[in-house]
């Protein structure tokens, strides 16, 4: 291969690892940018706006939501840095700075707990 092919083919190698990097940083922030919807339509931003910092079962018990969701969407918000957890307490807390660009301003009142059903609440069902 002659030195002007080379030079040809740097810049296509590089213009790909170029784009290969903007796919995954799209990628990255898809993931987030889902969890941020479910948190905004389930209520959960706001109800761990008006909490200490609590256990994925007690923020779950608090939206009325099923545990098992909370706890997969906690991990992907700790992921995303939108909450904070303390692994030797086991608990999550969602600061100030943090919550007030993620929460309502009106409170979001939830209804008394039920059984708790297969998807992530009946508010939530359409997900």
């Amino acid at each position: 291969m002659s030195s002007l092919e080379m030079q040809r083919a740097e810049p296509d190698t590089v213009e790909r690892e170029a784009f290969a990097g903007e796919v995954a940083d799209v990628l990255n922030k898809a993931a987030p940018a889902l969890l941020t919807g479910v948190g905004h339509q389930c209520g959960l931003f706001d109800t761990m706006a008006g909490l200490p910092p609590s256990t994925g079962a007690d923020i779950a018990k608090a939206a009325n939501l099923d545990e098992r969701y909370v706890r997969e969407w906690l991990g992907g918000m700790v992921v995303g840095g939108f909450v904070d957890h303390e692994p030797e307490r086991r608990t999550y807390t969602q600061r100030a700075p943090r919550s007030t660009s993620v929460t309502s301003r009106r409170r979001v009142e939830r209804p008394q707990p039920q059984p708790q059903p297969a998807v992530l609440s009946p508010q939530c069902s359409a997900l």
